[in-house]
């Protein structure tokens, strides 16, 4: 039994999908807070499990039977990500799980500037000490996030960011999501650590030559404080909780936290990954 936790997710259910490419969705099963959130997994049979980050025996109840885990992190960050993480950690010991597949992030670092950094070397941590077999998938920043990151950009010409000429190897969540399906259901990884990040880094002045392309005008990247981007954005009325962690994101790129690149996810799709050019061509078709 393969369960993946945060099934309801965008990662969790990219993950599903692929799975359900490969095997029967008696073998596969989904962890949900809320199974009547779940209507579209319960309908292509796949096996809802309800459970909590935070409710230990929900986890160990529905941890039983499950040799591999995939386990998608928590989105909260600090002491609550922590304790979360204990918690699935230590459930899945109990209950028997054979091996642990963990989204991390590139660089896992107790002192790093991005927020949520710190809880996944605290988490990595732990799951070494717990005993189980593991893989670590340090993910770099989804590309997905781009076109949040970019706002209006292609209409205006101009894109305002605080991230300076520093570069991050952007990835697609659904290659990401292939990849660790594929390994999950082959022999490779045990007890191993893969940086997951696109052969190339891109700056935003790539973001914007993108755009551009995809656009079919000029847009133009400027460089500008973090002070000032976090000014614009209260201006623009953007929610505070995305202000928060946009502006850590960009205090994390200006110092070069994501300036990583890596072969690992082509290896593990047996193609290039999705580049940034093509990404952004594609939002514009649709």
């Amino acid at each position: 039994m393969i369960l993946i936790t945060g099934a309801t997710g965008n990662l969790g259910k990219s993950a599903i999908d692929f799975l359900l490419k490969e095997v029967q969705p008696e073998q596969v099963a989904a962890l949900v807070r809320d199974p009547k959130k779940a209507e579209a997994l319960q309908s292509r049979e796949v096996q809802l499990r309800q459970g909590d980050y935070e409710d230990y025996d929900s986890l160990l109840k529905a941890f039983k039977g499950v040799k591999k885990l995939l386990f998608i992190s928590t989105s909260v960050t600090g002491e609550d990500r922590n304790r979360q993480h204990s918690n699935v950690v230590k459930a899945a010991k109990e209950a028997g799980v054979q091996h642990v597949y963990y989204t991390s992030i590139v660089n896992p670092s107790p002192d790093a500037t991005f927020g949520a950094t710190p809880g996944h070397f605290f988490t990595e941590e732990q799951i070494k000490k717990s005993g189980m077999t593991y893989t670590f998938f340090r993910n770099n920043l989804y590309m997905d996030l781009i076109p949040m990151l970019t706002a209006n950009a292609a209409e205006t010409g101009e894109l305002y960011f605080a991230a300076g000429e520093q570069r991050a190897g952007f990835v697609l969540r659904e290659d990401i999501a292939e990849g660790i399906v594929r390994t999950m259901l082959s022999e490779e990884g045990k007890n191993q650590e893969f940086t997951i990040s696109s052969p190339q880094p891109y700056s935003f002045y790539d973001v914007g030559v993108a755009l551009s392309k995809a656009a079919g005008k000029p847009v133009k990247y400027i460089p500008i404080p973090t002070q000032s981007m976090e000014e614009g954005m209260k201006g623009a009325g953007v929610p505070a909780p995305v202000i928060e962690i946009t502006v850590n994101m960009a205090d994390a790129l200006q110092k070069g936290e994501f300036d990583h690149t890596d072969s690992t996810l082509a290896r593990l799709l047996d193609r290039e990954p999705v580049d940034l050019e093509t990404f952004i061509k594609q939002l514009y078709s649709m």
